[in-house]
């Protein structure tokens, strides 16, 4: 997973499972309020290979920032198709 940060976030990722791996991107608008920062937007599921070659779906992206730390969390939610 890449998060690039700026007034928007944008992300790639790959989840590997032993079928296979599933790949996709999103972005969603950063919120600032103290110690963190929030964001929220849309997710896009892109393809895959194995049993997940033919992947295709979308939903949210939701999470937020810790400024001290620089740590993450991530919330998904959508449907995928394979």
């Amino acid at each position: 997973m890449r998060f690039d940060v700026g007034p928007t976030v944008t992300a790639r990722f790959v989840i590997h499972t032993r079928y296979g791996a599933v790949q996709g991107h999103g972005a969603g608008k950063l919120r600032s309020a103290g110690l963190y920062a929030t964001f929220g937007g849309w997710l896009q599921i892109t393809g895959g290979t194995g049993r997940y070659a033919h992947a295709r779906g979308s939903g949210g992206l939701y999470g937020a920032i810790n400024r001290n730390t620089d740590s993450l969390t991530v919330q998904t939610t959508g449907t995928i198709s394979f």
